[in-house]
This record gives C-alpha cells, structure tokens and sequence, in this order.
C-alpha cells in the first residue's frame, strides 16, 4: 500500500513517554499504476497511463480521497499503523464488578498492545502487560486486571479506591495485505470521482475523446460500494 497519506491531526507531546501523540491517519490504497488495469476502469473509464490524470498527479489525489471517504464511510482505516488513544474517567481497583477493566479500542483488527499507562493528575502509572487477560483483535477491545509496575519493576495490585484517571494505550492495529472488498470499494469510489472531475456539471450524458457516459438519477455504484463495506462498518453503540 502507499506511503503517502494525509492528516488533520498534530498530536501533543504531553505523553507518557514524550513521544508525540499519534493519530491514525489515510493512505491511498491503490497505487494508479494498478487502478489502470482493473477491469471497470480499462473497460468502464477507458483511462491509461497516457491519459493527462495518471500523468498530472490527479490520479494519484483521486485514490487517496477516495481511500480515505472508505475510511470515513466505514469509520475505521485498514492499512498497519501505531497509534494511541485514551480513556478517560476510569476508577482503578479490583474485586467486584472492576475486577476487569475493558477497554474498546477505536480502531481493528487489533496486533498488538505495545504498552497501557494510567495518568492520575499528570502523573503516569505504566500497567503491566502480563496482567492483560483477554484480548479480542477483530472485535476490537481488550480486558485486564489493574496492575501497575513499580520503580522496583514488581507487580503491584491495585486496591479498591476512588482514584479516577485515563488510561493510554500504544497499539498496532490494521491489515498487512488490504480485503479485497475494500479495494474494489476503492476502486469504484475513485471511479465515481473521476466521473465528476470530467462531468462537473453533473450532466445526464457526456461525450469525451475517449467514452460517452451517462449517469443515471440513482447512481449504482453507492450500492455496490455499500454491499462491499458493510462487513467492515463499525458499529456504533446504542444509547443507552
């Protein structure tokens, strides 16, 4: 997958290791040199690598935006990436109903849990990773008993108290290799795209050197695109 990418973030660095805070962000999929060779796009847009998009860098904005409305529409993001997220207003201690503490990560599937930290007041507590007792990649949340790491580097339970803080967590989530539906959503919402960069007025029928298209007043290719990413959408949690 592509390298470039693009963020709205700039993450403090008021961290538990200083590090600045890092934000998941997009990256195109699809490099142009493999969109030209689907079908729907030889055989549909009839677009090569001669074309004036593949050789102005329009091409390669089109798959990055279009990347990234999956990633919006979806309200996950599928490429590998370290980022961190926390969790505010959380009470520490064990017994009871906070025996566990589960945590709901934003992004999946998850690979791995690099380190949880507590902050109480600015000060940070590191958890001890030995103490995580059930994870769950593709769902995407995690549970652990409370322990932190001394300066003496021991394990120490946590009691029951009143104390309330945030929990941060480091984790690499994502796909090594891209779903396939995913990519053909890609390709299809790209393909949507450059429609509109040749027919900006949005015309029923339109003649180029190349095709005459037409869309039709309920545009297909939403559908099919909603077909493939159904099974990644994130699933928002019901009010309560």
């Amino acid at each position: 997958m592509s390298s470039e990418s693009g963020t709205l973030w700039n993450g403090t660095t008021d961290t538990p290791t200083g590090v600045r805070f890092a934000h998941p962000i997009d990256i195109r999929y699809i490099e142009k040199s493999d969109f030209v060779n689907e079908y729907v796009v030889k055989h549909g847009l009839g677009i090569t690598a001669s074309d004036s998009e593949y050789t102005d860098g329009t091409l390669d904005d089109v798959l990055l935006r279009a990347s990234t409305k999956i990633n919006r529409k979806t309200g996950r993001y599928f490429n590998v990436q370290t980022i961190d997220e926390t969790f505010s207003r959380y009470q520490l201690g064990t017994g009871g109903s906070r025996e566990y503490v589960t945590l709901v990560l934003s992004q999946m599937p998850i690979n791995t849990i690099n380190r949880i930290d507590f902050e109480v007041l600015g000060q940070f507590i590191s958890v001890d990773l030995t103490y995580l007792q059930d994870a769950y990649p593709e769902s995407g949340f995690l549970q652990l008993v409370p322990n932190i790491t001394s300066a003496a580097a021991t394990s120490i339970p946590i009691p029951v108290s009143t104390q309330i803080g945030t929990y941060w967590v480091n984790y690499t989530f994502g796909y090594s290799t891209l779903p396939a539906d995913i990519r053909q959503a890609v390709v299809l919402e790209a393909v949507k795209l450059i429609g509109l960069y040749r027919n900006p007025l949005g015309l029923s029928e339109f003649r180029s050197n190349q095709k005459t298209l037409k869309w039709d007043k309920d545009n297909r290719l939403d559908e099919q695109i909603a077909q493939l990413i159904a099974p990644y959408k994130k699933q928002a949690l019901a009010a309560a």
